[in-house]
């Protein structure tokens, strides 16, 4: 097909996203481009294919595409409307910003797929930067900056979220804070809206049911009701949403090092539990009690959003706190009791601790690793502690000196894959049984 648009320097964003609507009308303020296909009256078709899709915003960005051939198809699947394939594109704004934030509903399938390309004239300060779903899915800019995040494409329906202030992103997985960097400064003047396409490069390979863009830089609560608002909206695409709902949360050992993906304690606990469809591990190298308990409204909490079943966390914490933040074992108690409170408070139903494994630390770490474990299973129920796995009682990893063991801890602090199944094997009944109940 002719590209129009393919001598303007495409310059702030393209992205697969996602996100939400009020069944009726979203958040107002600054919403720049409102595409829902659920209103079958905004989907304009010519000879079964979309020729234009209206805007919604009140602002008349409306999409076209006058070249045939380049028109999406609109697919009915599920009771639901979909977009899928082609190109469409609004031309002529004049809008100057260095604030966003954009939303989409969207079923991604593997490849570099854009869904939506803000593009501007070319200026001496211009450079490209995007969202991907390729082999390292991440936001990509001239600098050759990649922020990962979690895969989405898998060929499932996803929400997915673009947030920019400044030189600041962040980035939203299926209503979690998935990754954030900063980018040298960009031009902010938008001249067009790029659906599908990064002119003269990749495609989109999916489909989009609903699009939401914003000149504004959102609140953490925003986000979080239009993340609410989208599930109800268009809950048929994610039928998983009865389900249960699993998160695992912790520091480097539960991230998975020195063992790769698939082969976490998490994901051999999810593997021992097949009635277990939706689980997150959520979890961060280095991190301490205190540092989950501040990213838990943006990273963990959202997830509550992703199931109207029961729902579990499952906390692997401290150890860090005692090196790193070199916590007395009542603080790095009351940390964790902090933690788990707010998470109740928050909305989730159960919530199960691992106790702290020994490793390979200096000073009298030992001593208030034990001391903290006494204080855990004393006032576990205190805690807001549903279950205490003791992990000490696991032969393999537990006693003291087995850190010194490198057939599952290869550096003495973490655990190798052998190790992490040590950990599942007592972690799966605990939470077999939670589920049951």
């Amino acid at each position: 097909m002719s590209k129009p648009f393919s001598s303007h320097l495409l310059v702030l964003v393209f992205l697969t996203l996602m996100n939400a609507s009020h069944a009726a009308s979203p958040l107002t303020e600054g919403l720049l481009g409102w595409y829902d296909a659920a209103d079958v009256s905004s989907l304009q078709m010519d000879a079964g294919k979309l020729f234009s899709w209206q805007d919604k915003s009140g602002n008349g960005h409306h999409l076209q595409q006058p070249l045939e051939a380049s028109r999406p198809s609109v697919i009915e699947e599920n009771g639901n409307r979909r977009v899928s394939g082609g190109v469409m594109i609004h031309s002529g704004m004049n809008v100057t910003t260095d604030a966003l934030t954009v939303y989409a509903v969207a079923k991604v399938a593997p490849g570099n797929s854009p869904i939506l390309v803000f593009s501007s004239l070319p200026g001496p300060d211009a450079c490209v930067a995007g969202w991907t779903t390729g082999s390292a899915p991440g936001f990509l800019s001239s600098s050759g900056h990649t922020q990962a995040f979690s895969e989405v494409e898998d060929g499932q329906w996803h929400l997915l979220t673009f947030w920019r202030r400044g030189d600041l992103r962040r980035f939203y997985v299926d209503g979690v804070l998935a990754g954030e960097s900063t980018a040298s400064a960009e031009p902010t003047a938008i001249t067009d809206f790029i659906l599908f396409e990064y002119p003269g490069a990749a495609t989109f390979l999916g489909s989009l049911s609903e699009l939401l863009v914003y000149e504004v830089a959102q609140s953490d609560t925003e986000i979080a009701e239009l993340n609410h608002l989208l599930l109800e909206k268009w809950k048929s695409h994610f039928p998983d949403r009865e389900r249960d709902l699993v998160v695992f949360v912790g520091n480097s050992i539960t991230t998975g090092m020195f063992c790769g993906n698939g082969k976490t304690w998490s994901a051999k606990t999810a593997a021992r539990i097949p009635s277990l469809k939706r689980w997150y591990n959520v979890s961060k190298g280095g991190i301490t009690t205190d540092g989950l308990t501040a990213l838990a409204p943006t990273m963990i909490d959202p997830l509550l959003a992703r199931s109207s079943g029961r729902k579990t966390l499952i906390f692997w914490e401290g150890t860090n706190d005692l090196v790193v933040n070199q916590s007395e074992p009542a603080d790095a108690a009351s940390n964790i009791k902090a933690f788990c409170e707010a998470r109740k408070k928050a909305g989730w139903d159960q919530i199960i601790v691992l106790n702290i494994l020994p490793r390979q630390a200096a000073g009298d770490f030992e001593s208030r690793r034990i001391a903290l474990n006494e204080l855990l299973a004393t006032h576990a129920s205190e805690y807001g502690i549903d279950a205490l796995i003791d992990l000490t009682a696991v032969p393999e990893i537990g006693a003291a000196g087995k850190e010194l063991d490198q057939e599952f801890y290869p550096d003495g602090v973490h655990l190798n894959e052998k190790g992490q199944e040590a950990v599942a094997r007592a972690v799966a009944p605990v939470l077999q049984a939670g589920l049951e109940r």
